[in-house]
Formats: structure tokens, sequence, C-alpha cells
């Protein structure tokens, strides 16, 4: 595939395959098919290289590189929702047919990924200069040189993702991303000759092979002046969904955080097989909604009733269902003799892993977000995630105090979970009976 394959802004985008007719919705189909296989092999080969890692790196220093990687988690606000409320809008604009407002939106999002990759930037040197003034080990300078890269590639990855996806280019999607799979894979090989730095140098170089295919084939450059009204716009409408999905990140890594904060390095290492087998999961549903979104958005552009999208509610919690219930079978059952054959340093890890693999079921109803977010029931998301986000720290540092160790995390977050999901579906449910929401 060429770069002039990829269509040019100024003209109405059209999706993969885009043609009247059953053959057309066929075509659709199949590339986000493909799309959702390619995802699933780039968290399989994620997957495979923190077992790889595991098996080289020692627990305490793995702790060490997970500590900074977790800041990237806290750092996500700077973006202000600007991705967020381009994600939205892109779909709609595109159900509104007004090619001319999509492209200044893609400008502001574009101008705003260049200053949040600059203040991650600042961000990580100012990281880097500490680990130097203090004199700590080598190991503390590769972690952070590892979350520098990561904190200045991530807003422009998150830029192009939110474009593919909401531009239903699913096909050029996949292309992409299977070049940057190619690539993260060659990066997993780094911990086997260079161990614990080798594990921070394939964090440094997956962010760059993410991003490099996306860059080179940009879904829709930015053609046009970024204006502040259209800035403004995006962050309106785009910061509480911003705050949902930050309170969201938060969630997912909040076991990981009050380990951190209250456990030794040892124990966060130890506890990071139960995170990889969350992280490789999350995929399967998380792919789903990506696919979901940009349909919902524009069938709700088209027809501006809530109640239209209610079969979506159904099609995001079951599919998801389906989708991640045979891997977390067998992880669950196979937990510990993947711990036995690849990573023997993690044993202790397996209950709380195998714990985080129930705790996975209910991430089927993640698929009902795309509905949530489209018809903008962010104080609704906000309480339910908000409510979840306390219960892990809240009840993890009580379960630590009382001697539970990382198994009572992991049990706090199953129970934890269990509300969440409980809270979107029946919040997705209850928007959907409303009346339908004002246009903007």
């Amino acid at each position: 595939m060429s770069r002039s394959d990829f269509p040019l802004a100024g003209a109405a985008p059209a999706a993969d395959g885009a043609r009247p007719g059953r053959f057309g919705r066929w075509l659709a189909w199949r590339d986000e098919a493909l799309f959702a296989v390619v995802a699933l092999l780039s968290s399989v080969i994620a997957l495979g290289g923190n077992l790889l890692a595991a098996r080289v790196v020692d627990p305490a220093d793995m702790g060490i590189i997970m500590r900074l990687m977790l800041v990237q988690n806290y750092l996500a606000l700077l973006h202000l929702g600007v991705f967020s409320g381009l994600q939205r809008n892109v779909p709609l604009e595109l159900g509104r047919g007004d090619v001319q407002r999509l492209d200044r939106q893609v400008a502001a999002s574009w101008w705003m990924a260049r200053w949040t990759a600059l203040v991650g930037l600042a961000v990580g040197a100012g990281v880097v200069g500490v680990v130097l003034w203090l004199r700590l080990p080598m190991l503390h300078f590769w972690a952070a040189l590892a979350m520098t890269s990561t904190l200045v590639c991530l807003p422009f990855t998150t830029h192009f993702d939110v474009l593919y996806r909401s531009l239903r280019q699913f096909r050029r999607a996949t292309w992409v991303m299977s070049v940057g799979a190619g690539l993260s894979a060659l990066a997993c090989l780094l911990p086997l000759w260079w161990g614990a730095m080798g594990l921070a140098g394939r964090y440094f170089f997956t962010a760059l092979a993410v991003l490099a295919p996306r860059w080179w084939g940009n879904p829709r450059p930015a053609v046009v002046p970024m204006d502040r009204p259209t800035l403004g716009e995006l962050i309106r409408i785009g910061f509480p969904i911003m705050v949902c999905s930050q309170l969201g990140g938060l969630f997912n890594v909040a076991d990981r955080s009050v380990v951190a904060a209250r456990m030794s390095e040892a124990d966060l290492g130890m506890f990071q097989l139960a995170s990889l087998v969350a992280t490789g999961l999350q995929v399967l549903p998380n792919t789903l909604g990506m696919i979901l979104l940009p349909r919902v958005a524009r069938r709700y552009g088209e027809t501006s009733d809530a109640a239209s999208l209610r079969k979506f509610v159904w099609q995001g919690a079951l599919v998801g269902f389906a989708a991640i219930a045979p891997a977390v079978l067998f992880f669950y059952f196979g937990m510990g003799t993947l711990a036995r054959v690849f990573c023997p340093k993690y044993l202790p890890g397996v209950p709380a892993a195998e714990i985080t693999c129930l705790s996975m079921l209910t991430f089927a109803a993640s698929g009902v977000g795309a509905v949530i977010t489209t018809l903008r029931g962010n104080t609704g998301l906000i309480l339910v995630t908000g409510t979840g986000l306390a219960l892990v720290w809240l009840g993890g540092w009580l379960a630590i105090s009382a001697g539970a160790g990382i198994v009572g995390v992991a049990w706090v977050r199953f129970w934890a979970q269990c509300f969440y999901a409980a809270g979107m579906v029946g919040l997705a449910i209850w928007l959907t009976r409303t009346q339908p929401l004002p246009s903007t």
C-alpha cells in the first residue's frame, strides 16, 4: 500500500469498502473483522513479550520500571479532552456531510497533539534530570527514557487512531497496526539480551514503532489553520468524555497503583503477572468499542433518536462476553502452568492473577460505552467509574493493612469491576429510554 492510497483532507471521506447494498455492508464488516484480528494479534504479541520479560527480569527490577510507566496514566488529562471530542464529533460530521467543519476539528486535534507531546517531553526530561542528579542506578535512567518516549509519542498515536476509527478506515488501520505489531514484536526480544535494561528499551522503541506507520499513513492531514473556537468546542464536548475515560484508565491501574504506594517493588513486580493478563484481555472489549463507536455515533447523527441505539447496548454486551469468555477461561485454568514454564520467579503472583482473570469477564460491558459516549451520558459514567475507582483504592488500602497482600487487592478489584459493569449496562439502558438529546 502506497502513501497515495490514503485520502487527502478537503474531500468527503468514505469508509473502506464503502459501496451501496449488501455487498458494501459485507466489505465493511470484513474490514472491521480484520481490524479486530490484528488488534488481538497485537495484544498476543504484547502478552508474549510480557511473559518473555518476566522470564528474565527479576520482580524487583520489574517493579522499578512499572512504577515509572504508571506515570503516563496520570498525565492523560493534558489534552483537555480534544481527542475525545474529535472521536465523538467526526462520525456526527460525516452523518451531516459537513466536511469543512470536520477539517477544522482535525486541525485543532493535531495542534493539541503537538503541544501535549511537548509537555510530555518536558516532564520526561525533568524526571531524567532528577534520576541523574540523585545518581540512581542506570535502570532508573533507562526506565525514565522509556517513560519519556511514551509521553511524547502517545498524543500523536491517539490522534491518528481516533481518525482511523472515526472515519471507519479499518482496512488502512489494519495495515498500519500490522506494521507496528511487527516492529513491536522485534522490540520484545530486547530483554533476552539485556534483561531489565532491555525491557526498558522495549518500551522506548515500542512507542516509536507504534507511531511510525501511523504517521506515515496519516488518514487525514491537517491542511487548514487551527482556530480557537473549534479548539474550544472540542474541549467543551470532549472534556467530560475525557474525564470519564481518564477515570476508566485510572480504574484499570488502580490496583497496581495501590500496590505501588503501599508495598515493595518486589510485590509490585509479582503483581505484574496479574497486570499483564488484564492488559492482554482488555483488548477484546476495547476493540469492540472502537468498532461500535463510529456506527453508533453515525446512526445518532442520522436519526437524533436515542431509542434507535438500544440494539447497540445488547450487541456490545453480548458480543463482548462471547469474545472475552474463552480467553478468560484459558488464562484462569492455565495461569499456573504458564507461570511455571515461562516465569517461575513469579509463581507467588499466580493466585492474584487468577482472580484478575475472573475480573476481566466484567469487561464484556465495555462495549456499551459507545452508546454512553454518543449520548453524552457523562455525569452518570463519571459517578459509576469514580465510585469503582474509590472502591479499589479504599478497599485495596484496607486489604493491604489487614495483611491480605496482593491477593486481597485482586479480590477488591473483582467486586469493584462487578459494580462497574452493572452500572455501565444500567446507564446505557436508561439513556436509550430517554427523549432525543439536542444535537450540537
